[in-house]
This record gives C-alpha cells, structure tokens and sequence, in this order.
C-alpha cells in the first residue's frame, strides 16, 4: 500500500525536501534544535526529524530539522 501511495505522489508531483547534509534555508527548513558541533559546518542541517514536501514548486510541508551551531568559546 506503501509503494502505491508513493507512486502516485510521485505522479502527481509530490517530492520530498532533501536535508540532511544541507545548508538551512528557512524556506524550506524549521529548525527545531541546535546542536553545538565541530564535526558540521555552522549552519548545516544534521538531522531530520520530520520530512518535508513540495508539490511542484510549492512547499506543502516544511522539514523538521536539527541543525549544526558553532560551540560558544569558553572563558
């Protein structure tokens, strides 16, 4: 049943928003954690919680994401 949704999505226009490994764009994006990492770039999406679709060129569902932040310099 699983496969037949997503054919039929995916006829109809449906795409899901790519994320992880991503720059953040608010557009596509709702950011909602930060993790202070070295290992990723400063604004760089690390996680998706929820995926995100498009249909066409209109956004139906942002992605829920988790996304990189530069770790505070210690005193």
């Amino acid at each position: 049943v699983m496969k037949l949704f997503d054919d039929q999505a995916m006829r109809m226009g449906l795409t899901r928003i790519k994320s992880v490994g991503e720059r953040f764009d608010p557009g596509l994006h709702d950011a909602i954690q930060q993790v202070e990492t070295d290992e990723h770039p400063p604004g760089t999406v690390i996680h998706e919680v929820a995926a995100g679709y498009r249909l066409g060129d209109k956004l139906v569902r942002p992605a829920m994401v988790i996304v990189a932040h530069k770790p505070a310099a210690s005193a």
